[in-house]
């Protein structure tokens, strides 16, 4: 990441030419430096040796790059800014709109990467791929329930997206648990978001919409544009309220609509972020007797939210994303087995 008191610096991915050049025309204008500003094809790794502050992604070709955004998300430590399609051209009338709500967004997460010095640590491009963990026999012998008995949150922030998709990835299929993913996010990177983390997992990742069902074999990504909750029939509520906070969805808020409805039979993963969101409710959830997990500092791109559920105590293990996986088919597994007998 470039020094706070230097011009930021972006890497731009764009699959068209005319975004590349539009794109880096606004950055050049703003004194942003743009060592990279390439297509997806030509992208090779060794560009991620390129120190930057934020990735500027923007595919609206669809040809089949799906791959490409997995190993963005994988292997960057930097926030990844998606693109909402085909910049205007710089005489249309929707130019200016579009610039506006543009740098807006840039600057918003060009100073969450700069708030994030912290704890930072490199993630490998290309790490091995693991199968996903057993499930236990007698999670096996399970049934389905219309609400699922047993609900996580999953919280993260800057460099989350990563190390979410390789928690899931290592979850066996047929666990029994559902989750909602609270994620500080830009709104237009959410469906992104969802296909990437569902393309090799178990799970079915998708955006919440309303009266969507919580369930087993799913991950509810909590929306950017307004406060949810969650029905006594465990389907997902809109409250027409923002969220509060500096960023959104706020975790700490997620995660109490989750302790409201579930009891002690929920849970909560920080993964790897900035900020403090999620410590206020990581009390509630102990007093509860609901579970806190984070994960450990040495596989973060950002510790510092992480951090701060265990340096205050609510945190009762940390691990890295596989490790929390296995911690968390062992728990269930344990709950389980003296209902069976």
């Amino acid at each position: 990441m470039s020094d706070s008191n230097t011009k930021a610096v972006v890497g731009i991915i764009a699959d068209t030419v005319l975004q590349q050049h539009l794109v880096g025309t606004l950055l050049a204008d703003e004194e942003i430096l743009v060592p990279v500003n390439t297509s997806p094809a030509q992208f090779t790794t060794e560009a991620f040796n390129t120190p930057v502050d934020l990735w500027y992604v923007d595919l609206t070709l669809d040809e089949g790059f799906d791959d490409f955004l997995d190993l963005i998300l994988e292997a960057v430590d930097v926030p990844v800014l998606i693109g909402d399609g085909q910049a205007p051209t710089r005489n249309s009338d929707e130019y200016p709109r579009w610039r506006r709500s543009f740098l807006g967004k840039l600057n918003q997460q060009l100073a969450l990467a700069r708030a994030s010095t912290a704890g930072e640590a490199p993630l490998s491009v290309g790490r091995p791929k693991l199968p996903p963990l057993p499930l236990p026999a007698v999670l096996s012998q399970l049934e389905n329930t219309p609400v699922p008995q047993s609900v996580w949150v999953i919280g993260a922030s800057l460099g989350g997206p990563g190390v979410v998709k390789e928690f899931l990835d290592a979850l066996p299929r047929g666990l029994p648990v559902a989750f909602v993913y609270a994620q500080h996010i830009d709104a237009s990177f959410q469906q992104v978001l969802a296909d990437t983390l569902g393309r090799h997992s178990a799970f079915d990742v998708v955006t919440a919409a309303e009266g969507a069902p919580l369930g087993y074999g799913k991950v509810i990504l909590a929306p950017v544009e307004q406060e949810v909750r969650i029905s006594a029939q465990g389907r997902i509520e809109a409250t027409g309220k923002h969220w509060s906070g500096p960023y959104q969805p706020n975790i700490g808020e997620v995660m109490m609509g989750v302790l409201r409805r579930f009891k002690e039979h929920c849970g909560a993963i920080i993964f790897s972020g900035m900020g403090e969101d999620g410590v206020q409710a990581s009390l509630e959830y102990q007093r509860c007797g609901a579970q806190v997990w984070a994960q450990d500092a040495a596989s973060c791109a950002s510790s510092t939210m992480p951090d701060a559920i265990a340096h205050d105590g609510y945190c009762s293990y940390r691990g890295t994303p596989r490790e929390l996986a296995q911690r968390l088919v062992e728990r269930l597994a344990q709950e389980v087995s003296p209902k069976l007998g």
